[in-house]
């Protein structure tokens, strides 16, 4: 029986990616309390810090993907 654990495998992810699923967390994050605490100034500043993180991500993703298929790495 063959079984392979999951800390074997590693994902590479750029250090932009990240940085972008942080800032959509955090905004998010930041989205709640604000409309928990009606406070609608802290909601849109969670909004656009959760698109901002968002735009970063998918951009980051994109460019790291292509640079890969061009150079023939796999990721």
């Amino acid at each position: 029986m063959m079984t392979t654990s999951s800390r074997s495998r590693k994902i590479n992810i750029p250090g932009s990616a990240r940085a972008g699923l942080v800032l959509l967390l955090l905004g998010a994050i930041i989205v709640g309390l604000g409309s928990y605490f009606d406070r609608g100034a802290l909601s849109l500043y969670g909004l656009i810090m959760g698109i901002g993180g968002f735009l970063l991500y998918i951009v980051s993703s994109i460019t790291y993907k292509s640079r890969n298929k061009r150079t023939g790495l796999k990721g």
